[in-house]
């Protein structure tokens, strides 16, 4: 392990923690950069080293400062479009369930540097129709669709709508498949009418089931840890 990895471990357990972060001791700044670039998590770290301007240059510092700014820019964007979407629904009376990135970012020492590319929503089967009139109602483009998702562009955003959530359980286990087939006996209202939540504990199933699709792609990155 390298010492850019080594500290880019360090940071992201400090980030988590609550605590300070440590020194930089003997890191190549650009090779963190590029590092904490790749995991999609340069806006965690240019945070943390906030308490450091002294990297080792004064170039790598400028370029870690611009992405936690820019992250917490693209978080309030992000907020502002899953707002809109719970304004939508909300008016036409159709319960929706938001989930993933949106959920988990709440969860995050600081949740405008969680950032996602797409919105995910769980919406039951007999809401499609309804779904269908608020997309034509808005002109709004559908990008890909099947029988368990429609998929649309929101600005930047893709938002995708999830009518089967057992798609990246497998076949091997049907007690999984089973458990993930059941979505409305895990749900709870949220704070606003049609807003539902799902239990933790079967969120949290969800996405271990959903992360071993990306681990059967080997795209499994840091965060995803």
């Amino acid at each position: 392990m390298t010492n850019e990895q080594s500290y880019f471990l360090k940071l992201l357990a400090a980030f988590l923690n609550r605590q300070t972060a440590p020194p930089p001791v003997d890191i190549d700044g650009e090779k963190l950069f590029l590092l904490a670039e790749g995991q999609g998590l340069s806006g965690v770290v240019g945070y943390m080293l906030q308490s450091h301007p002294d990297l080792p240059d004064a170039h790598t510092a400028a370029l870690f400062s611009r992405r936690f700014y820019e992250t917490v820019f693209l978080f309030s964007r992000m907020r502002e479009q899953v707002d809109r979407w719970r304004e939508r629904f909300n008016a036409a009376g159709i319960p929706y369930v938001l989930l993933k990135g949106a959920v988990l970012q709440e969860w995050y020492p600081a949740p405008e540097l969680r950032t996602y590319g797409d919105v995910d929503v769980f919406l039951e089967r007999q809401y499609i129709p309804q779904l269908r009139e608020l997309l034509a109602s808005e002109n709004r483009e559908i990008i890909y669709e099947n029988a368990e998702e429609i998929v649309v562009r929101e600005l930047s955003q893709i938002v995708e709508f999830h009518f089967d959530l057992t798609m990246d359980a497998g076949t091997d286990s049907p007690q999984l498949l089973a458990y993930l087939g059941n979505v409305s006996a895990h749900m709870t209202v949220g704070k606003a009418e049609f807003e539902r939540v799902l239990d933790p504990d079967f969120h949290f199933i969800y996405l271990l089931s959903h992360q071993m699709h990306h681990f059967r792609e080997g795209s499994a990155g840091v965060r995803t840890f």
